[in-house]
């Protein structure tokens, strides 16, 4: 769930900011210097906290015998924590994906504390630990709707140090020894996202975040984040000079009163990278100025799927032919396989391997119905005053 210490400054939780951004680490020493606040938990993180304060407790009572539901049933009533039915049924299913983790001759270890090299006294908190003669196994459980990957940082530093860990506790593992990293997000997934790293990969990998971690301690890096999504979770972003420059290199300067050109609104609209805050304001602009640009409409997106951006699309076919799908068309869009493949079991399986888009507004090329496409060259231009336009040639007169 994260380091144990409150106020670790490289926790593995936020990793996948620090890694990116080294200023993420410089605002928050000089917060925490000053006595500051820097928390970016809210009410959905603090659900999400009471939920793995359930799982704790259910998965030991599994780990003893017990049933799945009357675990968790005891385990909710042990915490008293009020869970509503849809949290309750996360947790369930959570408890039911990590069964399916674990192995006959595997031994299994809950809330596991490990030492994190790049950080002396702090420790991270490993949801589920696992060791099998063939593999060891680090899972996380996570409760909350954005996805998250196997491969994320936070994983690999867990599964990094549990490695560096075991060695110094005598165990021999040779370079190619296998470490599974599982992610448990049950609002997303129907069971574990697993990837499998080697010892030597997890070793240069937490070589790495240690020379990153030197490098921001020590002064001698200062860089920016290279990406909009690093700033998304970070306190510093409303204050941070290095988040501007980055915008602005994306779309020309967001914060002037100047026009944002066409051709910049059509790339930004029909990229499927852009960030939303941006279309978003492309969006707001076209609505609020129609006679700039003419060609654009805005549109209401009902509420859809796509697949999982965590899986592999050769995955996702292979689990749909399993169950004997074989219309999909090089993997059409969700809806339309459930739709080409009706059946209670293909709805399910294509629910699991998909996420919900939302409801939002989306831009689309071309004027809204009955209004006719403007060309370029003869789109309305702003009218001049007579007034003005008479001064105008009083003066060109003079200087005759």
């Amino acid at each position: 769930m994260g380091n144990a210490s409150k106020h670790a400054m490289h926790n593995a939780s936020s990793s996948e900011i620090w890694l990116d951004c080294s200023l993420h680490y410089h605002y928050k020493k000089e917060a925490l210097d000053k006595d500051a606040s820097w928390d970016t938990s809210g009410e959905a993180a603090r659900r999400g906290t009471m939920q793995h304060d359930v799982a704790e407790r259910a998965m030991g009572l599994i780990l003893k015998g017990g049933e799945v539901e009357t675990s968790v049933d005891r385990a909710v009533r042990a915490s008293k924590h009020k869970l509503t039915e849809e949290e309750r049924g996360n947790v369930i299913l959570s408890m039911q994906m990590a069964q399916e983790l674990s192995t006959p001759d595997m031994d299994i270890v809950t809330e596991m504390a490990v030492d994190l090299s790049h950080e002396p006294g702090s420790t991270g908190r490993i949801d589920l630990a696992g060791s099998d003669p063939d593999f060891i196994l680090v899972a996380d459980y996570k409760y909350g709707q954005k996805p998250v990957s196997p491969n994320s940082s936070q994983l690999r530093i867990y599964g990094s140090n549990v490695v560096k860990d075991a060695r110094e506790n005598g165990v021999d593992l040779s370079s190619d020894f296998e470490v599974k990293l599982a992610i448990i997000q049950p609002k997303l997934h129907s069971e574990a996202l697993v990837r499998s790293y080697t010892v030597e990969q997890l070793d240069r990998f937490r070589h790495y975040v240690e020379g990153v971690v030197d490098a921001q301690v020590n002064g001698h890096d200062s860089r920016g984040a290279g990406s909009l999504k690093t700033c998304e979770w970070c306190p510093a972003k409303k204050y941070c000079y290095h988040r501007p420059t980055l915008v602005s290199s994306m779309l020309s300067d967001l914060t002037s009163d100047s026009e944002i050109p066409n051709h910049v609104v059509e790339s930004i609209v029909l990229s499927r990278t852009a960030m939303k805050k941006v279309i978003d304001e492309c969006t707001a602009k076209v609505a609020d100025d129609p006679v700039t640009f003419p060609n654009w409409r805005r549109a209401e997106v009902e509420n859809g799927r796509k697949w999982s951006p965590l899986l592999e699309h050769d995955a996702i076919e292979n689990k749909l032919k399993k169950i004997g799908v074989t219309d999909l068309y090089n993997l059409a869009s969700p809806l339309q396989v459930a739709s080409r493949n009706q059946g209670p079991k293909v709805q399910t399986l294509v629910d699991s391997l998909s996420v919900e888009q939302g409801h939002h507004i989306r831009l689309y090329p071309g004027a809204p119905k009955g209004e006719p496409k403007v060309e370029p060259s003869k789109r309305p231009k702003a009218s001049v005053p007579k007034a003005k336009k008479k001064a105008a040639k009083k003066k060109a007169g003079k200087r005759r």
